[in-house]
């Protein structure tokens, strides 16, 4: 009786529209918020894989090496591994990227090609080859931490250059060189037991060919 009045204002099948329009619509806000924080996961996860495969990027975790058993098999770059080789596996630095690993307890330091992959439950950082393990120093132990830096190669190249290439001459140098030397006349080489074709303040116009 008491319910009477209420229902002569809101009729049954009001009342289930309007229940069902309420939980239609918390529905549609719990989709639109489970859609929208997978997507913020994908781009953070997404955003994390790509800074990890940038130059610059450092990271330290524990390191391990292959077993001999996967010697002569293909990686994931499609290289066949080799223990006698300076490659590693990882889980998601960029393939061909090139890392610095450092033994954190001895300071011992490899650079190394990233050509592989590993499992993404794998607890491990990186997985070396036996080469790089032993140059690291720490095939008895099995594991080791480490520091992990990706790399520029070209960087390498060009160190390597400026510790290989012979000191450019200076002018105090020929000085030196020529030192007691007399040149005739321009445009004329001279040839010493010791000193073979060289040049002095001549023009490049007078230069034999």
């Amino acid at each position: 009786m008491l319910l009477l009045p209420f229902v002569e204002k809101h009729p049954i099948n009001e009342l289930f529209s309007t229940n069902f329009d309420i939980v239609h619509t918390i529905m549609s806000i719990m989709k639109a918020l489970h859609i929208t924080s997978i997507v913020l996961l994908s781009l953070a996860m997404f955003s994390s894989v790509t800074a990890a495969g940038q130059v610059g990027h450092k990271e330290e975790g524990v390191a391990s090496f292959y077993h001999d058993r996967f010697e002569g098999r293909k990686t994931a770059s499609g290289e066949i591994f080799r223990q006698d080789s300076m490659t590693a596996a990882h889980k998601h630095i960029k393939l061909g990227s090139y890392v610095r690993v450092t033994n954190i307890s001895n300071g011992n330091s490899v650079i190394l090609k990233v050509n592989d992959r590993m499992p993404a439950w794998n607890k491990r950082s990186i997985d070396l080859s036996y080469r790089a393990a032993t140059e690291l120093d720490y095939v008895s132990k099995g594991l080791t931490r480490v520091t992990i830096e990706v790399i520029d190669p070209a960087t390498l190249i060009e160190k390597e250059e400026e510790v290989q290439s012979p000191p450019a001459l200076t002018q105090i140098d020929l000085d030196d060189l020529f030192k007691g030397l007399t040149v005739p006349r321009k445009g004329v080489f001279l040839r010493y037991p010791t000193v073979q074709y060289y040049t002095y303040n001549l023009p490049t116009e007078g230069r034999r060919r």
